[in-house]
Protein backbone atom coordinates (compact mmCIF):
# COMPACT_ATOMS: atom_id res chain seq x y z
CA UNK A 1 0.00 0.00 0.00
CA UNK A 2 1.00 3.55 -0.68
CA UNK A 3 0.94 6.07 2.09
CA UNK A 4 0.08 9.64 1.19
CA UNK A 5 2.43 12.01 2.93
CA UNK A 6 1.37 15.63 3.01
CA UNK A 7 4.22 18.00 2.49
CA UNK A 8 4.63 20.22 5.50
CA UNK A 9 4.15 23.85 4.59
CA UNK A 10 7.24 25.88 5.31
CA UNK A 11 6.66 28.33 8.10
CA UNK A 12 6.72 31.97 7.09
CA UNK A 13 9.57 33.99 8.55
CA UNK A 14 8.95 37.37 10.14
CA UNK A 15 10.89 39.00 7.31
CA UNK A 16 8.83 37.26 4.61
CA UNK A 17 5.61 38.09 6.41
CA UNK A 18 6.64 41.75 6.58
CA UNK A 19 7.43 41.73 2.84
CA UNK A 20 4.12 40.14 1.87
CA UNK A 21 1.62 41.64 4.28
CA UNK A 22 0.98 44.80 2.23
CA UNK A 23 1.21 43.10 -1.19
CA UNK A 24 -2.21 42.86 -2.79
CA UNK A 25 -2.93 40.91 -5.96
CA UNK A 26 -5.91 41.78 -8.17
CA UNK A 27 -6.56 38.69 -10.28
CA UNK A 28 -8.56 38.33 -13.50
CA UNK A 29 -8.53 34.84 -15.03
CA UNK A 30 -10.58 35.73 -18.15
CA UNK A 31 -10.94 38.53 -20.70
CA UNK A 32 -12.37 40.23 -22.52
CA UNK A 33 -10.88 43.45 -23.75
CA UNK A 34 -13.79 45.62 -22.57
CA UNK A 35 -13.62 44.29 -19.01
CA UNK A 36 -9.84 44.77 -18.84
CA UNK A 37 -10.27 48.37 -20.03
CA UNK A 38 -12.89 49.03 -17.34
CA UNK A 39 -10.58 47.54 -14.72
CA UNK A 40 -8.08 50.30 -15.49
CA UNK A 41 -10.55 52.65 -13.78
CA UNK A 42 -9.74 51.12 -10.38
CA UNK A 43 -6.02 51.69 -10.06
CA UNK A 44 -5.89 55.42 -9.32
CA UNK A 45 -8.08 55.00 -6.24
CA UNK A 46 -6.33 51.74 -5.30
CA UNK A 47 -3.01 53.60 -5.31
CA UNK A 48 -4.34 55.95 -2.62
CA UNK A 49 -4.57 53.04 -0.15
CA UNK A 50 -0.79 53.02 0.17
CA UNK A 51 -0.70 49.27 -0.42
CA UNK A 52 1.53 47.52 -2.93
CA UNK A 53 -1.05 46.70 -5.61
CA UNK A 54 -0.28 44.11 -8.32
CA UNK A 55 -2.45 42.97 -11.21
CA UNK A 56 -2.59 39.76 -13.22
CA UNK A 57 -4.63 38.60 -16.21
CA UNK A 58 -4.18 36.26 -19.20
CA UNK A 59 -1.20 37.14 -21.40
CA UNK A 60 -3.25 38.25 -24.42
CA UNK A 61 -4.71 41.14 -22.39
CA UNK A 62 -1.57 42.29 -20.57
CA UNK A 63 -0.80 45.01 -23.13
CA UNK A 64 -4.05 46.77 -22.24
CA UNK A 65 -2.75 47.60 -18.74
CA UNK A 66 1.02 47.78 -19.16
CA UNK A 67 1.24 51.56 -19.32
CA UNK A 68 -1.03 52.49 -16.37
CA UNK A 69 0.57 55.35 -14.43
CA UNK A 70 -0.90 54.27 -11.09
CA UNK A 71 0.35 50.68 -11.24
CA UNK A 72 3.82 50.81 -9.68
CA UNK A 73 4.66 47.31 -10.89
CA UNK A 74 4.18 45.92 -14.38
CA UNK A 75 1.13 43.62 -14.66
CA UNK A 76 2.01 39.94 -14.41
CA UNK A 77 0.91 37.29 -16.86
CA UNK A 78 -1.49 34.91 -15.16
CA UNK A 79 0.56 31.77 -15.77
CA UNK A 80 3.61 33.35 -14.13
CA UNK A 81 1.96 34.36 -10.88
CA UNK A 82 2.84 32.91 -7.48
CA UNK A 83 -0.07 33.75 -5.20
CA UNK A 84 1.90 32.83 -2.08
CA UNK A 85 3.97 35.95 -2.57
CA UNK A 86 0.97 38.15 -1.69
CA UNK A 87 -0.68 38.98 1.58
CA UNK A 88 -4.13 38.80 -0.02
CA UNK A 89 -5.51 37.87 -3.44
CA UNK A 90 -8.76 39.29 -4.80
CA UNK A 91 -10.11 37.16 -7.66
CA UNK A 92 -12.52 39.53 -9.43
CA UNK A 93 -13.18 37.24 -12.39
CA UNK A 94 -16.84 36.41 -11.82
CA UNK A 95 -18.16 38.92 -9.29
CA UNK A 96 -19.72 41.16 -11.97
CA UNK A 97 -21.53 38.32 -13.73
CA UNK A 98 -22.81 37.11 -10.37
CA UNK A 99 -23.97 40.59 -9.30
CA UNK A 100 -25.67 41.45 -12.58
CA UNK A 101 -27.45 38.09 -12.89
CA UNK A 102 -28.70 38.43 -9.31
CA UNK A 103 -29.77 42.09 -9.37
CA UNK A 104 -30.76 42.28 -13.08
CA UNK A 105 -32.49 45.60 -13.88
CA UNK A 106 -31.98 46.77 -10.28
CA UNK A 107 -28.23 46.95 -10.81
CA UNK A 108 -26.99 50.54 -11.12
CA UNK A 109 -23.30 49.99 -10.45
CA UNK A 110 -20.71 50.20 -13.20
CA UNK A 111 -18.49 47.14 -13.43
CA UNK A 112 -15.47 49.07 -12.17
CA UNK A 113 -17.43 49.93 -9.03
CA UNK A 114 -18.54 46.33 -8.50
CA UNK A 115 -14.94 45.09 -8.71
CA UNK A 116 -13.62 47.87 -6.47
CA UNK A 117 -16.36 47.39 -3.86
CA UNK A 118 -15.52 43.68 -3.78
CA UNK A 119 -11.99 44.72 -2.81
CA UNK A 120 -13.31 47.17 -0.20
CA UNK A 121 -12.70 50.38 -2.14
CA UNK A 122 -15.13 53.10 -3.29
CA UNK A 123 -14.00 54.69 -6.54
CA UNK A 124 -14.00 58.46 -6.98
CA UNK A 125 -12.12 58.97 -10.26
CA UNK A 126 -13.06 56.30 -12.84
CA UNK A 127 -10.24 57.37 -15.16
CA UNK A 128 -8.60 54.81 -17.48
CA UNK A 129 -5.43 56.85 -18.03
CA UNK A 130 -4.97 55.48 -21.54
CA UNK A 131 -1.90 56.71 -23.42
CA UNK A 132 -1.41 56.89 -27.17
CA UNK A 133 1.83 55.47 -28.56
CA UNK A 134 3.53 58.12 -30.80
CA UNK A 135 4.67 55.62 -33.45
CA UNK A 136 1.23 54.03 -33.72
CA UNK A 137 -0.35 57.47 -33.83
CA UNK A 138 1.92 58.42 -36.73
CA UNK A 139 1.00 55.23 -38.58
CA UNK A 140 -2.73 55.86 -38.12
CA UNK A 141 -2.44 59.47 -39.24
CA UNK A 142 -0.51 58.44 -42.35
CA UNK A 143 -3.13 55.80 -43.13
CA UNK A 144 -5.92 58.31 -42.62
CA UNK A 145 -4.21 60.75 -44.99
CA UNK A 146 -4.20 58.12 -47.73
CA UNK A 147 -7.89 57.24 -47.45
CA UNK A 148 -9.05 60.72 -46.51
CA UNK A 149 -6.83 63.33 -48.21
CA UNK A 150 -9.60 65.93 -47.96
CA UNK A 151 -9.51 65.60 -44.15
CA UNK A 152 -13.23 65.06 -43.85
CA UNK A 153 -14.56 63.95 -40.45
CA UNK A 154 -13.72 60.29 -39.81
CA UNK A 155 -16.13 58.01 -37.97
CA UNK A 156 -15.07 54.68 -36.52
CA UNK A 157 -17.86 52.11 -36.72
CA UNK A 158 -17.98 49.08 -34.44
CA UNK A 159 -21.29 47.33 -35.09
CA UNK A 160 -20.23 43.83 -34.08
CA UNK A 161 -19.40 42.59 -30.59
CA UNK A 162 -17.38 39.50 -29.69
CA UNK A 163 -17.97 36.06 -31.16
CA UNK A 164 -20.43 33.69 -29.55
CA UNK A 165 -24.08 33.98 -28.61
CA UNK A 166 -23.58 36.85 -26.18
CA UNK A 167 -21.68 38.90 -28.75
CA UNK A 168 -24.23 38.24 -31.49
CA UNK A 169 -27.00 39.44 -29.17
CA UNK A 170 -25.18 42.77 -28.75
CA UNK A 171 -24.38 43.20 -32.46
CA UNK A 172 -26.28 45.15 -35.08
CA UNK A 173 -27.67 43.34 -38.10
CA UNK A 174 -26.10 43.75 -41.54
CA UNK A 175 -29.10 45.83 -42.61
CA UNK A 176 -28.68 48.20 -39.66
CA UNK A 177 -24.96 48.44 -40.39
CA UNK A 178 -25.58 49.13 -44.07
CA UNK A 179 -27.93 52.01 -43.29
CA UNK A 180 -25.46 53.55 -40.83
CA UNK A 181 -22.67 53.42 -43.41
CA UNK A 182 -24.91 54.96 -46.08
CA UNK A 183 -25.99 57.72 -43.71
CA UNK A 184 -22.55 58.81 -42.48
CA UNK A 185 -21.31 58.78 -46.07
CA UNK A 186 -24.26 61.00 -47.06
CA UNK A 187 -23.09 63.49 -44.43
CA UNK A 188 -19.65 63.66 -46.02
CA UNK A 189 -18.01 61.62 -43.29
CA UNK A 190 -15.45 58.87 -43.92
CA UNK A 191 -16.38 55.59 -42.19
CA UNK A 192 -13.67 53.14 -41.08
CA UNK A 193 -13.77 50.08 -38.87
CA UNK A 194 -11.59 47.59 -37.02
CA UNK A 195 -12.17 44.05 -35.82
CA UNK A 196 -10.35 40.75 -35.36
CA UNK A 197 -11.04 39.86 -39.00
CA UNK A 198 -12.59 41.39 -42.10
CA UNK A 199 -16.36 41.63 -42.26
CA UNK A 200 -18.15 41.05 -45.56
CA UNK A 201 -20.68 43.83 -44.98
CA UNK A 202 -17.94 46.45 -44.75
CA UNK A 203 -16.09 45.01 -47.76
CA UNK A 204 -19.30 45.24 -49.80
CA UNK A 205 -19.70 48.90 -48.87
CA UNK A 206 -16.08 49.89 -49.48
CA UNK A 207 -15.32 50.72 -45.85
CA UNK A 208 -11.62 50.67 -44.90
CA UNK A 209 -11.01 47.90 -42.35
CA UNK A 210 -8.00 48.06 -40.07
CA UNK A 211 -7.37 44.41 -39.21
CA UNK A 212 -5.50 42.83 -37.66
CA UNK A 213 -3.94 45.53 -35.49
CA UNK A 214 -2.11 45.64 -32.19
CA UNK A 215 -3.65 47.03 -29.02
CA UNK A 216 -1.50 50.17 -29.26
CA UNK A 217 -2.55 50.76 -32.86
CA UNK A 218 -6.17 50.20 -31.88
CA UNK A 219 -5.92 52.91 -29.21
CA UNK A 220 -4.25 55.27 -31.67
CA UNK A 221 -6.90 54.61 -34.32
CA UNK A 222 -9.71 55.46 -31.90
CA UNK A 223 -7.86 58.60 -30.84
CA UNK A 224 -7.71 60.12 -34.35
CA UNK A 225 -11.42 59.68 -35.14
CA UNK A 226 -13.91 62.55 -34.97
CA UNK A 227 -16.73 60.23 -33.89
CA UNK A 228 -17.08 56.64 -32.70
CA UNK A 229 -20.30 54.68 -33.15
CA UNK A 230 -20.11 51.41 -31.25
CA UNK A 231 -22.22 48.64 -29.81
CA UNK A 232 -21.51 47.27 -26.33
CA UNK A 233 -17.95 46.07 -26.88
CA UNK A 234 -14.36 47.06 -26.10
CA UNK A 235 -14.22 49.89 -28.66
CA UNK A 236 -17.07 51.60 -26.82
CA UNK A 237 -15.09 51.57 -23.57
CA UNK A 238 -11.86 52.59 -25.27
CA UNK A 239 -13.56 55.60 -26.86
CA UNK A 240 -15.15 56.48 -23.53
CA UNK A 241 -11.79 56.22 -21.77
CA UNK A 242 -10.19 58.47 -24.41
CA UNK A 243 -13.11 60.91 -24.10
CA UNK A 244 -13.92 60.78 -27.80
CA UNK A 245 -17.30 61.87 -29.22
CA UNK A 246 -19.24 58.66 -28.86
CA UNK A 247 -22.54 57.01 -29.75
CA UNK A 248 -23.22 53.81 -27.81
CA UNK A 249 -25.79 51.37 -29.21
CA UNK A 250 -26.99 48.93 -26.54
CA UNK A 251 -29.33 45.97 -26.27
CA UNK A 252 -30.13 43.98 -23.09
CA UNK A 253 -27.28 45.51 -21.04
CA UNK A 254 -28.15 48.92 -19.59
CA UNK A 255 -26.09 51.50 -21.45
CA UNK A 256 -26.77 54.05 -18.71
CA UNK A 257 -24.92 51.75 -16.30
CA UNK A 258 -22.05 50.63 -18.54
CA UNK A 259 -21.52 54.15 -19.86
CA UNK A 260 -22.22 56.12 -16.66
CA UNK A 261 -18.62 57.36 -16.39
CA UNK A 262 -18.37 58.47 -20.04
CA UNK A 263 -19.82 61.42 -21.90
CA UNK A 264 -21.72 59.84 -24.78
CA UNK A 265 -25.04 59.59 -26.62
CA UNK A 266 -27.02 56.46 -25.81
CA UNK A 267 -29.15 54.66 -28.39
CA UNK A 268 -31.24 51.95 -26.74
CA UNK A 269 -34.70 50.51 -26.31
CA UNK A 270 -35.02 51.55 -22.69
CA UNK A 271 -37.76 51.49 -20.07
CA UNK A 272 -36.87 55.11 -19.24
CA UNK A 273 -37.96 56.13 -22.73
CA UNK A 274 -41.41 54.69 -22.20
CA UNK A 275 -41.09 52.57 -25.33
CA UNK A 276 -39.72 49.34 -23.87
CA UNK A 277 -41.48 47.46 -21.12
CA UNK A 278 -38.91 44.86 -20.12
CA UNK A 279 -35.45 46.26 -20.23
CA UNK A 280 -32.65 46.70 -20.32
CA UNK A 281 -32.76 43.59 -18.18
CA UNK A 282 -29.23 42.08 -18.06
CA UNK A 283 -31.06 38.77 -18.72
CA UNK A 284 -29.75 37.51 -22.06
CA UNK A 285 -30.49 33.83 -21.34
CA UNK A 286 -33.89 34.51 -19.78
CA UNK A 287 -35.09 37.05 -22.35
CA UNK A 288 -38.86 37.47 -21.80
CA UNK A 289 -39.51 38.30 -25.46
CA UNK A 290 -37.32 35.78 -27.32
CA UNK A 291 -36.15 32.53 -25.74
CA UNK A 292 -35.04 30.61 -28.85
CA UNK A 293 -33.08 33.01 -31.06
CA UNK A 294 -29.66 34.40 -30.20
CA UNK A 295 -30.67 37.79 -31.54
CA UNK A 296 -33.00 39.66 -29.21
CA UNK A 297 -35.78 42.17 -30.03
CA UNK A 298 -34.09 44.95 -28.03
CA UNK A 299 -31.50 45.15 -30.84
CA UNK A 300 -33.40 43.85 -33.90
CA UNK A 301 -36.40 46.12 -33.23
CA UNK A 302 -34.13 49.16 -32.95
CA UNK A 303 -35.11 51.28 -35.95
CA UNK A 304 -32.67 53.15 -38.13
CA UNK A 305 -34.52 56.36 -37.25
CA UNK A 306 -33.60 55.79 -33.59
CA UNK A 307 -29.96 55.15 -34.49
CA UNK A 308 -29.92 58.15 -36.84
CA UNK A 309 -31.32 60.38 -34.08
CA UNK A 310 -28.40 59.35 -31.86
CA UNK A 311 -25.86 60.11 -34.59
CA UNK A 312 -27.48 63.49 -35.25
CA UNK A 313 -27.42 64.33 -31.55
CA UNK A 314 -23.72 63.51 -31.33
CA UNK A 315 -22.92 65.65 -34.38
CA UNK A 316 -24.69 68.61 -32.78
CA UNK A 317 -23.26 67.97 -29.32
CA UNK A 318 -19.64 67.93 -30.46
CA UNK A 319 -20.16 70.30 -33.40
CA UNK A 320 -18.73 67.88 -35.94
CA UNK A 321 -18.58 69.56 -39.36
CA UNK A 322 -20.61 67.80 -42.06
CA UNK A 323 -21.63 68.57 -45.63
CA UNK A 324 -25.35 68.46 -44.94
CA UNK A 325 -25.68 70.30 -41.64
CA UNK A 326 -28.96 71.74 -42.81
CA UNK A 327 -30.45 68.25 -42.74
CA UNK A 328 -30.13 68.01 -38.97
CA UNK A 329 -33.13 69.41 -37.12
CA UNK A 330 -32.32 71.93 -34.42
CA UNK A 331 -33.24 71.12 -30.84
CA UNK A 332 -34.69 73.73 -28.51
Amino acid sequence: MFKIIKKKKKELSIKKFFERRNKVLIKRTLGGFGDILMQRMMFEDFAKTGLDIHYTCPSQFIELVQDHKFLKEEPIELHKIDEEEFGIVYDITRICAYTESRELEKNTRHRSDIWANYCGVDLTKHEMHLTVDPECLSFCRDSAEKINPEKRPMVLLCTKSSAGALGIAKSLTNEQTRKIVEYVKSLGMVPITTDEKHQDIYSEMGVMQFTPITVKTWIALVSICDLVISVDTATFHMAGGLKKPLVGVFSFIDGKVYGKHYEFVLVQKHRDNGDWDCGPCFAFIRCPKESTSTRKPCITHLSFEEIKAGIDEAIRKWEIPINRAESLPHTH
